[in-house]
């Protein structure tokens, strides 16, 4: 048995809302298993075409999510993993799940500093997934596929920054440097959730994530993080950087690989519940904004429409007397 991890982000890019990273984890009877392939029956990674029939796309979230678009074909596939996990954990489920619900369940943290944010007020009403027989009838194709290869979905878990953590974190190191301590965080929150393999050599767990803003060396970054465990490199290329951390408390082989969202099924999965999550939190920013400035546009965060955005809202924002680190990022 083997675990294969997944890991990915959305929002390092923007000004506003937070920046999210997601793992998510499936045991397998290989290391090598293509979950592509091995779930070809419910799960597509043709993402182009917006109807997908009865197959979850999984791919790219950027090929599944725009701002025309929604959150829709992210929630086709993210919903029914929702509900399995919670069929999983034995916890009921009579509706839908609120955000903080969405939140706990997926390993996020504490989430009082919600009470730092004007815009995320009610936040424990927002809905973050719905019901309905059309999401436990994908659960269940996913859970027969699952189990007819021997396969096993075992979570999804969530680092966020927020605005303030962000800006906070970025006052003693760079952003890259922030980018890999929220992956070494993640890395760790998941590996804690899980059994040691068997001889817990590093030969049984498989982390895949995305080359950081196209860097290609990394043990300086792991060996900073984890002291003095022990790191190897495997290879370091444009293509793929590859490492052997012995760490606590399991071993495990890390590859950070160039467009990994479309090489690896992990990281296209961790990709679409990062930009789910993000935008479940944009959806809150746009919500109280629009509310308070007729004829304002949404914004996707992104810096020139967040310049545009904040421009629009700055009259009201400045008489509100908001601290300008709950809304706007410095890097």
């Amino acid at each position: 048995m083997a675990y294969i991890i997944g890991i990915d982000e959305a929002g390092y890019g923007p000004k506003m809302g937070p920046l999210v990273m997601a793992s998510v984890a499936f045991s397998a009877p290989d290391g090598k298993t293509d979950l592509w392939k091995s779930l070809g029956t419910v799960i597509t990674k043709n993402c182009k075409n917006s109807d997908h029939g009865m197959k979850m796309p999984v791919c790219d979230s950027k090929k599944v999510f725009s701002p025309r678009k929604g959150t829709a074909q992210l929630e086709k596939t993210i919903h029914p993993l929702l509900l399995l996990l919670k069929a999983q954990k034995n916890i009921p489920h009579s509706g839908g799940f609120t955000l903080p619900e969405y939140l706990d369940l997926l390993d996020a943290g504490p989430h009082e500093n919600f009470a730092d944010y004007p815009w995320y007020a009610g936040i424990d009403r927002e809905t973050a997934a719905g019901a309905g027989n059309g999401l436990k009838n994908f659960m269940q194709a996913v859970e027969s596929a699952l189990d007819c290869k021997g396969i096993k979905f075992l979570g999804a878990h969530l680092e966020i920054a927020d605005a303030i953590k962000f800006n906070r974190s970025l006052s003693g190191q760079n952003k890259s440097d922030f980018l890999f301590e929220l992956f070494v965080n993640l890395a760790r929150k998941t590996l804690n959730s899980m059994p040691a393999p068997a001889g817990n050599t590093g030969h049984g767990i498989t982390v895949y994530a995305g080359k950081h803003g196209g860097k290609n060396f990394y043990k300086n970054d792991f060996q900073n993080r984890f002291g003095t465990e022990k790191i190897s490199i495997i290879t370091e290329s444009r293509a793929k950087s590859s490492y052997k951390v012995v760490a606590q408390p399991h071993a495990f082989t890390a590859h950070f690989l160039k467009d990994g969202e479309d090489a690896q099924f992990t990281i296209a999965l961790a990709s679409m519940f990062a930009k789910y999550t993000r935008e479940l939190f944009m959806r809150a920013i746009n919500r109280f904004w629009l509310n308070r400035v007729p004829g304002l546009k949404p914004t996707s965060g992104y810096p020139m429409d967040a310049k545009r955005f904040y421009n629009d809202i700055s009259g009201v924002f400045l008489n509100m007397s908001i601290p300008r680190e709950t809304l706007w990022r410095i890097k």
